[in-house]
């Protein structure tokens, strides 16, 4: 009944995709940035301010690491342009790409299906797109406004592919999908795997037309060959962009020491596989944006076993491809080639993470479309037709039940920092990056009550703090006006190598266990705690210029408002006041806490020298500042 509907009805398989689509995701228009969003783009407000400039879309996302990706820079430049930095913006973005993505991935399996001649090309096509909207793997990606670098990346990869299997002439055939692969490396480095997925596409097509294995993968060479040629001149022309723009092709080098420890002793390749094969196929529990590999017995027996297994289950994989040749087992090929590059092969920046659900955005696609033309009366020949019907559709309608539910469950915890860092908290509590990220964001949504909570229950248990989090205990006391904030911060500026005063300290300071930002943070709250506690203008101003050392363009905002009360503070009126009238001919989302913050130094500045320095003075006259009465 329902492939009749969907058969009678063309506008009906895709616009019921897109309605599900949007009752799933449509909340998260009302989340906040949370995570990598604010240093990743709220904070390059060179997005809200400059004019487009390829130095512009082409400087590496983050400091320190060579990912060329000015496709989606382009894109928030446009956003935050046209609408300013609104969250709810940009996530409207991202379920627009997420729609897309789903067209795209009901569009390519109705040409799939088609071409292999199956029944039912409409209600498996929907099923392929129903399948992929409802997985929950998907949600970091269309959820969280950084996941748009994987969910572009998808569009010009499935959009690529579906023009490849278009019946067009060589010439505009060639020209569309080596487009769709430019646009697709410059949104994400993982478009590289597209020629792989071109052959994959054609062997599921046409690879049981041959008898021999090595004639099939002769034949997809020889029918692809223009194509192939294209796709590797457009990688030659992004590699020539990529080096010129960030000077390398990879931050990181592949060493001896890596390939020991991560390939053979760790096994990591093979403990991601493992992930992401259990999160494509049963994504239904421990969901979570970290996974940490300190979580795994890497010397229990067991672990080893299952890891091995992973490894021997690929070699199935490609026998069954190569031997059976089926469309089914090409496109899980097409799956794997599209994870490979996040399988630690190469160093990868995952902060020690086995995977990411995200890095599943492209995969997943494969996956769906392998789901709708598996060989099912051959697998389970063991049943009875109408059993096997019966079966297949139980076992489809409680996956999607269960992907439904956990979907539902996971999306309110990207709605907030805060709620997404006490989410990523309760599972992983033991994490230094998770526990200093999940101070920070309380301290963000001023939740002291839940700050002081955890801090106290750290210096109590003896554990102590680490760097990151006394840097967040000195930020708070120094808030609340206690001078202990002062020493704290005094320690671990003593303890931290003087990067700003090394030839080479730019590669050091990006290169250390605390971000530049985190330390960028220590000096400038020095800076305040000198201004608040001790009315020394003069040394914060050295403190400040030395945090703004550590700070990219787009970050400087709340240092440069710094300076200006400190410039203030210093009766440089004039200097301070050009500071100001810059920053105020900027669009800056939180220019007016930035302001406020400005003003409450000042005001405890003064208040620190009774309001008899000259600069005082005439700050009470200007009422840039005001005395307070006692007890008040």
């Amino acid at each position: 009944m329902v492939n009749r509907l969907l058969g009678h009805g063309p506008v009906l398989a895709p616009l019921s995709i897109l309605l599900l689509a949007v009752a799933l995701y449509a909340q998260s228009l009302s989340y906040g940035y949370v995570w990598d969003d604010t240093p990743l783009f709220v904070d390059k407000t060179a997005l809200a301010n400059e004019p487009l400039s390829w130095a512009l879309l082409s400087e590496p996302v983050l400091p320190g690491t060579s990912y060329f990706r000015p496709l989606i820079i382009l894109s928030m430049f446009a956003e935050f342009h046209l609408f300013g930095q609104q969250p709810a913006v940009s996530h409207a973005v991202n379920v627009g790409i997420f729609l897309i993505n789903a067209l795209l991935v009901y569009l390519l399996a109705l040409q799939l299906v088609r071409k292999l001649a199956l029944p039912g090309p409409e209600l498996r096509a929907w099923l392929a797109a129903i399948l992929y909207v409802v997985h929950p793997a998907l949600v970091e990606s269309a959820a969280w406004v950084s996941g748009r670098f994987d969910l572009m990346v998808t569009t010009f990869i499935l959009l690529g592919l579906y023009i490849a299997m278009l019946d067009l002439r060589s010439l505009p055939r060639l020209l569309l999908v080596c487009l769709a692969m430019m646009a697709g490396l410059l949104s994400k480095e993982l478009a590289v795997v597209m020629p792989a997925l071109v052959l994959c596409l054609w062997l599921a097509c046409h690879g049981t037309e041959y008898r021999s294995p090595l004639v099939a993968l002769q034949q997809a060479l020889v029918h692809n060959g223009l194509l192939l040629i294209g796709m590797l001149c457009t990688f030659a022309v992004y590699m020539v962009l990529r080096i010129d723009a960030v000077g390398e092709v990879y931050h990181v080098k592949l060493t001896g020491e890596h390939i020991k420890m991560v390939w053979i002793e760790r096994r990591m390749p093979l403990e991601a596989l493992k992930f992401y094969l259990g999160h494509t196929f049963l994504p239904f529990s421990d969901i979570s944006p970290m996974r940490p590999a300190g979580n795994i017995d890497f010397d229990s027996l067991s672990g080893r076993v299952g890891a091995w297994l992973v490894g021997l289950s690929v070699i199935v994989l490609f026998g069954w491809a190569l031997l059976r040749r089926t469309a089914a087992s090409w496109l899980l090929v097409a799956w794997l080639a599209c994870i490979t590059p996040v399988l630690h092969l190469v160093p990868l920046g995952v902060l020690d993470n086995v995977g990411h659900d995200r890095f599943l955005t492209s995969a997943l696609a494969f996956w769906a479309l392998a789901m709708v033309v598996m060989p099912y009366q051959k697998v389970l020949g063991f049943m009875q037709e109408q059993t096997r019907r019966l079966v297949l559709r139980m076992s489809a309608v409680v996956w999607i039940g269960f992907a439904l539910l956990t979907t539902l469950s996971v999306m309110p915890m990207w709605a907030s920092e805060l709620r997404f860092w006490h989410w990523v908290y309760q599972s992983h509590a033991d994490s230094v990056v998770v526990r200093y990220n999940y101070l920070y964001s309380t301290l963000y949504e001023n939740r002291q009550d839940i700050f002081l909570k955890e801090i106290n229950g750290y210096l109590q248990s003896g554990k102590g703090l680490e760097v990151g989090e006394q840097l967040l205990y000195a930020k708070y006391l120094i808030g609340q006006g206690d001078r202990e904030g002062m020493k704290y911060t005094e320690g671990v500026l003593y303890a931290l190598p003087a990067f700003h005063d090394m030839p080479d300290g730019r590669y050091h300071a990006d290169n250390f266990y605390l971000t530049s930002l985190q330390m960028a943070g220590a000096y400038g709250d020095y800076a305040n705690a000198l201004m608040v506690f001790d009315g020394d203008a003069e040394q914060a101003l050295r403190y400040n210029r030395i945090a703004e050392w550590y700070m990219r363009e787009g970050e400087k905002i709340p240092m440069l408002y710094q300076r200006a009360a400190i410039l203030y503070a210093l009766d440089d009126f004039d200097g301070a006041q050009a500071i100001v009238n810059d920053l105020e001919g900027l669009y800056h989302a939180r220019k007016d806490k930035q302001k406020q913050t400005m003003n409450q130094l000042l005001q405890l500045y003064c208040e620190v020298h009774q309001f008899n320095t000259a600069s005082c003075i005439k700050m009470l006259a200007r009422k840039m500042v005001m005395k307070v009465s006692p007890g008040k």
